[in-house]
């Protein structure tokens, strides 16, 4: 299958700084790196027209937090990744607004916050009852797991589509209303493609995330 087109994004507004600037930056980078989507077909995805997207791209407006949290359902960034994205349009939103941003941590190092004297023997048998309690669930051989020790995302098919293997051969379709279980793929050749199976029937394989709406997660 040839490489996929997209036209170039046009420089960012040079008069365009600071934070607002720091977050269009990033969420075109992620756009343009992470998503195979053109603007059109991300507009679908994300139910929305074009124009906002080409607005939110363009940093003429900062795209509203509930968009970014469906946005980020089209990626595959990592949980620091998508931290980092909203902290960077909290910032962005706070400049607008006049507001002082929180300050955001997007490294991966801790927060440490003070902790009286008084809650450390608190802490400490807090923690041996957590201990015993453990102690006594392994010599029942309740342990061991959670419940769940594996969970899965769950998507609704929004539209027909077809479903690829790893050598993009088409080997079945997905209809719109299918329930589509997301499972870790045997090796990922695609940017916006999720692996899994649908509910029900025996179709496994690569799904066009546009066609795709998260609702949650089951256990695996």
């Amino acid at each position: 299958m040839p490489e996929r087109r997209r036209p170039v994004l046009r420089p960012l507004p040079p008069d365009l700084a600071g934070p607002v600037r720091d977050f269009t930056e990033r969420l075109r980078e992620i756009y343009w790196e992470r998503l195979e989507l053109n603007q059109r077909e991300l507009a679908a995805a994300l139910h929305l027209t074009k124009s906002p997207i080409s607005r939110y791209l363009n940093g003429q407006e900062v795209m509203p937090a509930p968009t970014v949290e469906q946005f980020l359902t089209l990626t595959q960034l990592t949980a620091q990744e998508r931290d980092q994205l909203r902290a960077l349009r909290e910032q962005a939103e706070a400049a607008l607004s006049g507001k002082e941003p929180a300050p955001a941590d997007t490294t991966t190092r801790p927060r440490f916050r003070r902790v009286a004297l008084w809650a450390v023997p608190v802490v400490a048998v807090l923690a041996g009852a957590v201990v015993a309690l453990a102690l006594v669930n392994s010599d029942d051989g309740s342990s061991g797991s959670s419940g769940c020790p594996q969970k899965h995302r769950q998507y609704t098919v929004t539209a027909d589509g077809d479903v690829l293997d790893e050598s993009r051969h088409d080997i079945g379709d997905v209809h719109r209303g299918d329930t589509f279980t997301m499972d870790t793929p045997p090796t990922n050749p695609y940017q916006a493609r999720h692996y899994g199976h649908v509910l029900g029937r025996d179709v496994t394989g690569f799904v066009d995330q546009a066609k795709l709406t998260f609702v949650g997660e089951v256990c695996g």
